[in-house]
């Protein structure tokens, strides 16, 4: 049977189609593809642990604090939820505004061992006897090695009835026996030691 011309140039141009299309995925398939360039910025970091120590300590200057502060805040941009960039942040912040940044940095981790010292230090600063030792038990228990200078200063303490009273309560405590140590050699005299391990039921079971 013989085909018609218009419906012989439809099947020609279908075939030619179909081979223009096996064509260009030939080509394509054997063509070089440039790869696009991919643009990657550092990862940021936070300071180490002995920058961190001298920045709680008061030892670095306010350039050296800006510059942790700003490294901080670019950090939040990539973790949002990190408790010892937002304590970095409030050692530049203004007394009325730190709490609130503190309160948050606990909020996001009760384990961060900077935010406790510093809230440590803030409530003792107050005078907030129960705040004090909330927050040095949850310093203590999960970073004892930390507990050398905060102990050291509440043994010198140890005179006052109050802290004492406040110490009852922790006398079980993993970290109460490394305090005692501290207590023997920084309490401010021998009654006032005396007196702690009395309160605290120290001396139980110690032969007379």
């Amino acid at each position: 049977m013989r085909l018609k011309q218009p419906a012989f140039a439809a099947v020609a141009l279908i075939l030619m189609i179909a081979a223009g299309n096996e064509a260009m995925t030939a080509n394509f398939g054997t063509r070089r593809i440039m790869p696009l360039p991919v643009v990657t910025t550092p990862p940021v970091s936070l300071p180490d642990d002995k920058v961190r120590t001298a920045l709680i300590a008061g030892k670095l200057d306010q350039t050296q604090q800006g510059r942790i502060a700003q490294q901080a805040h670019a950090y939040l941009v990539e973790e949002p939820l990190s408790s010892d960039a937002l304590w970095m942040i409030s050692t530049r912040q203004k007394a009325h505004q730190r709490p609130a940044t503190l309160a948050l940095a606990e909020r996001v981790s009760r384990r961060a061992a900077y935010t406790q010292f510093a809230l440590f230090l803030a409530s003792s600063e107050d005078n907030d006897l129960a705040a004090t030792m909330k927050h040095l038990d949850r310093l203590l228990t999960v970073f004892p090695d930390m507990g050398t200078e905060a102990l050291a200063k509440l043994a010198a303490s140890t005179a006052s009835s109050e802290i004492r009273a406040a110490l009852r309560p922790m006398a079980k405590r993993p970290w109460f026996g490394a305090f005692l140590l501290q207590a023997v050699e920084n309490a401010p005299d021998g009654n006032s030691l005396f007196q702690l391990l009395d309160e605290t039921n120290a001396l139980a079971g110690t032969p007379s």
